[in-house]
């Protein structure tokens, strides 16, 4: 597990978020295995509990309840503030910001799940998107990086083949999920000029066809991997040289007002 393993070890404070984005993720099942179901349920409000009883199957209601439980127990513990004494708004676009007393602690927040992975991102007044895949889900890699990705990015995708391909894709749709969840544009947004390199363990460099899209140097994008089968990617408009953290969330820990 990551450093959250005991309660108030790590000092969650947000002068600690400067330049740095925090990324917690948790997987539903070793989640499910350390806390009661009941716990989590206790943290979410009303429309959320509601929500979560509503889904079929349950490995969806498990992921939701484990994804927003996540999200209100790392804000609330960043704030100093009860789980569920947090309220949130839409803000642009419809992307959830906090409401409320909170509203004004400059704290920004994004949260994305996928099957068997929920990870949410903070960050202090700059802009977060984080977006996790499960890279064995079916998909026309080629077809569909045609749509999104830049004509070098396709190009890098081509020469590639087998599990080498499928992880390349994913690299690349995991870091274009998350910046455009910064952005708030949305993957409608013309993401075939922007271009993202990276090689082995460097970081990531974004590159910009229109100058008018952006600053290549505003942008912190950073990718993580999961084996055998979650990618996840940060993108945090901080400056290249901002921080990412990332962390394996321990519930116990975390449930602690």
């Amino acid at each position: 597990m990551g450093g959250l393993a005991v309660a108030g070890r790590m000092d969650l404070d947000l002068h600690g978020l400067r330049d740095c984005a925090h990324i917690v993720y948790a997987r539903p099942e070793c989640v499910l295995s350390q806390v009661p179901r009941a716990a989590l349920l206790d943290v979410l409000s009303e429309a959320e509990r509601a929500k979560q009883a509503r889904f079929l199957a349950p490995e969806d209601a498990e992921l939701y309840l484990v994804a927003h439980a996540l999200t209100r127990c790392l804000l609330a513990r960043y704030l100093g503030l009860a789980p569920r004494a947090l309220a949130f708004q839409a803000g642009a676009r419809g992307r959830p910001e906090l409401d409320g007393p909170a509203a004004d602690s400059g704290v920004r927040f994004n949260l994305s799940h996928t099957r068997g992975l929920a990870a949410c991102g903070v960050s202090l007044h700059a802009a977060i998107g984080v977006d996790v895949e499960h890279t064995t889900r079916k998909v026309e890699l080629l077809r569909v990086g045609k749509r999104v990705f830049s004509p070098r990015e396709r190009a890098g995708l081509a020469e590639l083949t087998g599990a080498a391909q499928r992880r390349r894709f994913f690299e690349l749709w995991t870091l274009k999920e998350a910046y455009v969840k910064a952005t708030g544009k949305g993957l409608a947004s013309p993401l075939q000029g922007v271009t993202f390199e990276a090689q082995g363990d460097d970081p990531v460099v974004v590159s910009f066809e229109d100058p008018a899209d952006g600053s290549e140097e505003a942008w912190c994008m950073r990718r993580h991997e999961l084996p055998p089968q979650h990618r996840l990617a940060v993108a945090l408009h901080a400056g290249r040289a901002a921080r990412v953290r990332w962390e394996e969330a321990d519930f116990p820990s975390l449930l602690v007002s």
